[in-house]
């Protein structure tokens, strides 16, 4: 399989992970079965909604309604109509596109402000009893979720890159770079991350966070 994913899908909520599983699973299955291909691109990528596409260039599948004048051949039993039921109920759409060149099953999930994803959080701390504070309260949110750690600064810059998590949380007075060059860096870096500092020690001067 040919596998292509965005690295700012990061992980959803479970609800909607099980059911892009589902769909790539009812897909596969009606590739193998019916295409005469034994490869399948599956692409997942990220913007203003998520959107999972399931292809391949085998023949069309068969028994499915009529596109125009066009016979479309998807093989439609009882999993698929499940499927799109499952994706309805998560404020999505599945679309099926089926003709002699191939089959390609599209979902696409809309990821607004009314959305169940949860928020995506880094914590970098170099206190690692600090770290599994946080951990414990922010797992007890079932609104958030933690995509990552960081126990210095420079290891926290570049997962926040790497990353792309909704907001940062880290302490001021890190080893290898200290709070003011990481708070800079993510800001030019990945300016859709907000960043969030908690310290105990005094203000640094000429640190300015924006949340």
């Amino acid at each position: 399989m040919q596998l292509e994913v965005s690295q700012l899908v990061g992980r959803l909520a479970r609800d909607v992970e099980l059911v892009l599983f589902r769909v790539v699973q009812e897909s596969l299955t009606n590739i193998r079965r019916h295409s005469g291909r034994p490869r399948a691109k599956l692409r997942l990528n990220r913007n203003s909604h998520l959107t999972l596409e399931i292809s391949d260039l085998g023949r069309a599948f068969s028994g499915t309604k009529q596109t125009g004048k066009k016979e479309a051949r998807f093989e439609v039993g009882i999993g698929i109509p499940n499927t799109q039921e499952r994706v309805k109920l998560i404020g999505g759409r599945l679309d099926i596109d089926s003709s002699d060149y191939g089959t390609t099953v599209r979902v696409t999930i809309p990821l607004g402000k009314n959305s169940r994803e949860k928020l995506r959080i880094l914590v970098a701390d170099d206190h690692e009893l600090v770290r599994r504070g946080a951990l414990g309260v922010l797992h007890s949110r079932r609104d958030r979720r933690v995509v990552g750690q960081a126990a210095n600064g420079r290891e926290a810059v570049e997962k926040t890159v790497r990353l792309k998590p909704d907001v940062a949380i880290m302490d001021t007075s890190m080893p290898e770079l200290d709070g003011v060059e990481v708070v800079h860096q993510i800001r030019e870096a990945v300016p859709g991350t907000k960043v969030l500092v908690l310290t105990s020690a005094h203000w640094m001067p000429g640190l300015t966070v924006t949340c």
